[in-house]
Order: structure tokens, then C-alpha cells, then sequence
């Protein structure tokens, strides 16, 4: 099967994009607008005998009167003036089925370019009015990847096993309070592994004669390991300014605050 979407769409702002860097309102914001395109494909075949299913899709948008925003931390700052366009442009494919006889798996790839263009200008170290063009924008990672796959023991399939994947490329990082907003530097990264063991006792396929277990229709009790090899994900990033007693110039130093480490979690699922 294959598709064609296309539309416009209006955004009304919120009360966030119409304040700005020092706190003040423009009442007079508009909406931000967006043009765009999808074209797609859903694919049904047969792998190793076992039914699978293809998805594919293509986009493209392009969005005026946009209403540019920086991370600062964790905290959304918005220019409060729609002095910016932008477009965003990608594939998303995923591939699902059973990798393993009668257990859906799933496997999913994405591409994604996201840019802007301010009408603004900033200054630069020679004092001349610089406009730099299309430059990416907070949501730009190019990469993502992701694999979620289910198995079973062949001689007792009521021991079920799941590993979940997930990789991202970097997002782009805006330096706080610099008059440059198209400097950006990598956020870095994001890598983790998660991997779980769980045993099914009750449920629609696994028959129960247990007294304890007769009130409900299924029961699971489950372990789990987030973030198996530790990986020390970047979140963000805590900005520390010093300044020197003998030029008496300011730096900073990014300081990163990371994501959750390793942890064990012990999971029970009851359905009555």
C-alpha cells in the first residue's frame, strides 16, 4: 500500500513562546505555519517463512513565521517574534514481525535534517552585520536508531527474554546568552542497552492450576536492567562562568548533567 498526505497547518502560541529572553510579552506573536508532505508504504511480506511488515516514510516541511527557542539547561527560551523560517526533511523506516516464531520484534531506523534561518543579524568580532544563513535547529539529530527483539526457551517458553536498543546521534547545543546563535556544539551521543528476563505463571496461553492464581487471567513477574552498560548519557548541560583576575574576562565551562545509570527493576504485572 502506498500513500500521499499533504496540509497545512496553523499553531497557535502559547504563553511561553510570547514571553522573551528578559520576561517581557509581545502580544502581537503569530502563528507559526507549516507546508507539508508525506509520502509513504506499507509492505507486507514473508521472512524465513514468518510474517513481517515494512514501513516507510518520506517528509518534508517547510515552516514560516517561526518562533525561535534555545535550551538553556533544561529550560525552553523563546525570541517571542516570529523572525525566523525553517524546514525539516527525513525518512522513518521500520521493519517488524517475528524475528522469533510467534514473538513480534521490531527494528526502526530515522534520518532527520531540521534547519532555520533567523531575519536577524548579529555583529561579529570585525563589527560587521552578519546573517548566517540556515543553521541547525534544537531538534536536529540526524540519526536515530532503535531495536526492541523477544525470545523464549525452546524447552519452557514461559521464560521470556527482551532487549531494547537505542542509539541517537548528537543534538546541536546553543551557548547561552552569546550574541552568535548560530554557534552550536554537540550534545553528544546517546547509547543505552536494556535487558529484561520475566516469568509467565498465568496467562492466555499459559494454563494455571494454582488455587493462588485462579481470581486473576494473568501474572507476570519480571526483571529488568535499564542502561545495562552504564553508558553516561548527556541530558544537558549546567553552565559555569568564571572570570579571571588578571585579564578580567569571563569564560564558561559546560559542565554536563548526565542521564540515568545502570539500575535493577523488579516488575509485576496481575490482570483479572
Amino acid at each position: 500500500m502506498f500513500f500521499l498526505a499533504s496540509g497545512l497547518y496553523y499553531q497557535p502560541p502559547f504563553y511561553k513562546e510570547m514571553r522573551d529572553f528578559q520576561g517581557l510579552i509581545n502580544p502581537n506573536i503569530k502563528a507559526q505555519q507549516s507546508y507539508h508532505i508525506v509520502i509513504g508504504s506499507d509492505y507486507n511480506l514473508k521472512i524465513w517463512d514468518r510474517p513481517f511488515k515494512f514501513t516507510s516514510e518520506i517528509y518534508y516541511k517547510y515552516i514560516t513565521d517561526l518562533i525561535p527557542y534555545i535550551i538553556d539547561d533544561v529550560e525552553i527560551k523563546y525570541t517571542a517574534h516570529n523572525n525566523a523560517v525553517g524546514y525539516a526533511e527525513g525518512i522513518d523506516l521500520k521493519l517488524n514481525g517475528e524475528f522469533v516464531p510467534g514473538i513480534q520484534s521490531w527494528a526502526s531506523l530515522s534520518l532527520l535534517n531540521t534547519m532555520e534561518k533567523r531575519f536577524a543579524t548579529y555583529t561579529n568580532d570585525s563589527g560587521k552585520a552578519v546573517n548566517p544563513g540556515y543553521y541547525p535547529r534544537p531538534t536536529d539529530q540526524h540519526v536515530t536508531f532503535s531495536l526492541f527483539f523477544q525470545d523464549f526457551l525452546p524447552t519452557n517458553p514461559t521464560y521470556q527474554f527482551h532487549m531494547v536498543l537505542a542509539y541517537g546521534s548528537g543534538l546541536p547545543v546553543t551557548v547561552p546568552d552569546s550574541k552568535y546563535f548560530n554557534e552550536t556544539f554537540s550534545l553528544g551521543q546517546y547509547e543505552r542497552v536494556d535487558l529484561g528476563i520475566a516469568k509467565i505463571f498465568k496467562s492466555d496461553q499459559v494454563k494455571s492450576q494454582s488455587p493462588v492464581l485462579k481470581s486473576c487471567k494473568e501474572f507476570i513477574i519480571g526483571v529488568e536492567i535499564f542502561n545495562l552498560f552504564n553508558n553516561y548519557n548527556t541530558a544537558s548541560y549546567l553552565w559555569v562562568r568564571t572570570v579571571s583576575a588578571l585579564s578580567n574576562k569571563a569564560s564558561e565551562f559546560a559542565v554536563p548533567n548526565y542521564l540515568t545509570s545502570r539500575l535493577l527493576n523488579l516488575k509485576i504485572s496481575v490482570k483479572f
